[in-house]
């Protein structure tokens, strides 16, 4: 998903531009507008501009991007009387799995992390009842 930022400043002579990330130039980031065209985890952080010519310079109220990452839960099975599925995040995310057996009331069961995002979650079948899953990042 792109993350956009704009800015507009009025100078004579026109202002040149300069974006910031967590203080840094960003190289090319020299117009109004700066652009991340596919959001990742690393480009979470503060975000500034600063427009300038000769008569000086002014710098931008802090502009924070957060980037949610999803949860995925794959490889779902019932195997020897267990449920079992992986479950894919972000490395070192925090993530909490939920039951649920109408889809309305969800329980918190388990919550792990993993340093490679991949966590294994397996858990007994109570024959006869239902249940749902599901899981998010804390």
């Amino acid at each position: 998903m792109p993350a956009v930022f704009a800015v507009e400043a009025d100078g004579e002579p026109d202002p040149r531009y300069q974006w910031f990330f967590e203080d840094q130039a960003i190289p090319g980031g020299t117009n109004a507008v700066f652009t991340i065209e596919q959001t990742a985890l690393d480009d979470a952080g503060s975000y500034q501009v600063e427009a300038s010519n000769f008569m000086g310079s002014v710098r931008s109220a802090v502009a924070r991007l957060e980037v949610e990452v999803p949860v995925t839960l794959t490889q779902a099975a019932v195997r020897d009387g267990n449920f079992h599925c992986r479950v894919t995040s972000a490395p070192a995310a925090i993530v909490v799995m939920e039951r649920s057996p109408d889809l309305r009331q969800w329980t918190a069961i388990w919550t792990n992390s993993a340093p490679d995002g991949i966590l294994e979650f397996t858990e007994p079948l109570i024959p006869g009842s239902a249940k749902f899953y599901r899981a998010h990042i804390h």
